[in-house]
């Protein structure tokens, strides 16, 4: 697997975050973003590196302005994307476990 630009990246899990948080799938979000779904997904696994107008258009689908959409890509977002860029999938999985474990609620024994 190449490596992606770990901003892409960030940017990417950004969106996805800011589409599922609306209940949007990749495909509505197209329509109204007037791109195709595989642009979308494209974006959100950091692959392409989206013009001005397609996020500005993107921005608009997703009824924020573009600077909020930009501005709410963090560095910590960003640093997690490069630790995770160029892993296996296995990799990516057992990451994403060890996440889940760490956030989840602690049951009083």
């Amino acid at each position: 697997m190449a490596k992606r630009d770990p901003h892409l990246v960030a940017f990417g899990v950004r969106l996805a975050a800011l589409r599922k948080a609306r209940k949007l799938t990749q495909e509505s979000l197209a329509a109204r973003a007037k791109i195709s779904a595989q642009y979308v997904s494209d974006i959100e696994t950091g692959t392409v590196n989206p013009s001005l107008l397609v996020l500005r258009a993107v921005a608009r689908a997703l009824d924020l302005s573009l600077a909020r959409m930009l501005a709410e890509s963090a560095e910590t977002d960003i640093e997690l994307a490069a630790l995770l860029n160029g892993r296996t999938k296995a990799e990516r999985s057992r990451a994403l476990a060890f996440v889940r474990l760490l956030f989840a609620p602690m049951n009083d024994a």
